[in-house]
């Protein structure tokens, strides 16, 4: 194996984390990681079960982090030392990489590690004077270039015995003390337990957030909820009841005979749009009970091309349970690989395309009762409704019933029974105003062929414009009879006494304005030709 020097810190502490609370996040973890362990060995808890314990305290200079989990004997607590070998070899854990315990190595002056297993009458103590050790790493660069790693970070830690008396307790203590001015102002109680509350496994607010209970239910043992606390106050994920949001769904993704991922989802239960609260929008992923990017992960990956936005209407999370999928160091994505190519590909087909069922959906009834209300308004006003507004609704209504034949989440769809009362009633009036032409078209009969086919080319245009059928068969039914009319004549309306010439500029007329309204290129000559010969043919 090839020699490890110690410039590579820093490259493992400058390079990969630029912010305490990503720091605090990888010792987070790796005391999550230690409680999964003592659940799974079954060791002995208080009365308050496992928790993680975070403390700010000397005017925001010193973080605590202390956790009930399996502890360290010596010999593990000698890892913490080193590069890449870790305390915990198996990718259950999310801190099995083996460098997060390094990262608060640039941000403090010292760095203490206290432990002790169940069951041992001693605890260890690593001491870390880690803010000397930056310095010379950052001064003496060239000679860092060739300095071993082991032998330049021996001269800056000790690990010495603790007694203890009480033989059953076992622990993690994690110190990092006196932070560089540089990077005071990224601590803080609220910052750092809003970062907690976004990413870290701790429970739901109960009294908050209704679905609490059915969510871990679903989760079961995939998903730990731990207790977590900031300087003694509990913390709680940013879930919560605001939004009047609808009972959770759940999916598994399940490929090549393994369950790989489940997820729960929602949605606001009365408008369809964005949802306003960022700390909450959007489906986000877990890894090991921490969070993975942000929402723009599965927006980016798991929607249909086009269709991304639309995943900032819902809520909800996908636990990741694929051991073969990993996140990268940072946390804010997955590395590639066939695995997680193959996991964006279920998600997109199962939920994904889900998502955008839904919000079509939400969107039609969402539109439509703008609809409806608009024409409310219209008709308080006592005006009257414009037909391009109708024929929107009537559109509506088809779309509405073809969803709701779809449907398999019980949306609301009583908006339909709604807008069908009121084109009903539009069309109740269209059909009157109908029928009360008929005393026009018998007048009209008598006016001859040129005031008919005026007639029948503005019933024509009525009947394109009307949204209903029984209207739209009501004005064909008069185009009919008036086009009988015409045939019947034979243009026999046209005076005898008149010339012929006379009588090519009437039809002719008649033509052109047909011709006219139906937008035809028009050559006078040609038709003048063409109703002269048909003229001699009589």
């Amino acid at each position: 194996m090839s020699e490890v020097y110690a410039n590579i810190l820093e490259t493992l502490t400058s390079g990969l984390y630029n912010d305490v609370k990503y720091a605090v996040r990888e010792y987070l973890q790796n005391a999550y990681d230690a409680i999964k362990q003592a659940s799974v060995e079954k060791l002995p808890i208080g009365e308050d079960g496992f928790y993680v314990d975070v403390a700010i305290t000397r005017n925001s200079k010193i973080i605590t982090i202390t956790d009930n989990g399996v502890g360290m004997d010596v010999d593990l607590l000698k890892e913490y030392t080193s590069i890449g070998g870790g305390t915990k070899n198996s990718p259950e854990y999310a801190g099995h990489k083996g460098i997060g315990k390094l990262s608060g190595l640039r941000f403090f002056d010292e760095f203490r590690v206290k432990t002790k297993v169940c069951g041992a009458t001693t605890a260890y103590e690593l001491h870390w004077k880690c803010g000397d050790m930056m310095k010379v790493l950052m001064h003496e660069k060239d000679k860092m270039k060739k300095t071993p790693y082991k032998d330049f970070i021996s001269k800056f830690f000790t690990i010495q015995e603790v007694a203890e008396d009480d033989k059953k307790r076992n622990y993690t203590q994690i110190q990092l003390l006196n932070v560089a001015d540089q990077f005071k102002d990224q601590i803080s109680e609220d910052r750092i337990g809003y970062f907690i509350k976004q990413n870290c496994p701790v429970p739901f607010y109960d009294e908050q957030f209704n679905y609490s209970d059915k969510i871990k239910k679903y989760m079961g043992n995939d998903l730990l909820f731990i207790n977590t606390y900031i300087n003694g106050k509990v913390i709680y994920q940013l879930y919560n009841d605001k939004y009047k949001i609808t009972e959770p769904r759940f999916v598994e993704i399940k490929y090549d005979d393994r369950v790989r991922a489940k997820a729960w989802f929602t949605w606001i239960k009365d408008t369809a749009e964005v949802i306003e609260d960022d700390k909450i929008r959007g489906l986000r992923f877990r890894c090991k009970g921490l969070c993975v990017g942000d929402s723009n992960l599965f927006a980016n990956n798991c929607m249909h091309p086009g269709r991304d936005q639309i995943a900032s209407w819902f809520i909800g999370e996908i636990v990741v349970l694929d051991d073969e999928i990993r996140p990268s160091a940072a946390m804010d994505r997955f590395y590639e690989g066939s695995d997680i190519r193959k996991l964006y590909s279920e998600l997109r087909n199962k939920i994904g395309k889900e998502l955008s069922f839904i919000a079509d959906i939400r969107s039609h009834i969402s539109a439509a009762e703008k609809g409806y209300n608009a024409i409310k308004a219209i008709e308080k006003e006592g005006k009257t409704v414009p037909v391009a507004l109708m024929k929107d609704i009537d559109g509506r209504v088809r779309d509405l019933k073809r969803d709701r034949d779809k449907d398999r989440y019980g949306f609301d769809f009583s908006i339909i029974a709604k807008l069908e009362k009121v084109l009903k009633g539009e069309e109740d009036r269209e059909i009157i105003n109908v029928h009360e032409t008929e005393t026009e078209l018998n007048k009209i009969k008598e006016k001859g062929q040129e005031a008919i086919i005026d007639k029948m080319l503005k019933l024509k245009e009525e009947q394109q414009n009307a949204y209903s059928k029984n209207v739209k068969a009501t004005k064909q039914a008069q185009i009919e009879e008036l086009k009988k009319i015409v045939v019947e004549q034979k243009f026999s309306a046209v005076s005898t006494t008149i010339s012929s010439d006379e009588k090519v500029k009437q039809i002719m007329e008649i033509i052109i304005k047909y011709l006219d309204s139906k937008g035809f290129a028009i050559n006078k000559s040609e038709i003048a030709r063409f109703v002269e010969n048909e003229l001699r043919r009589k």
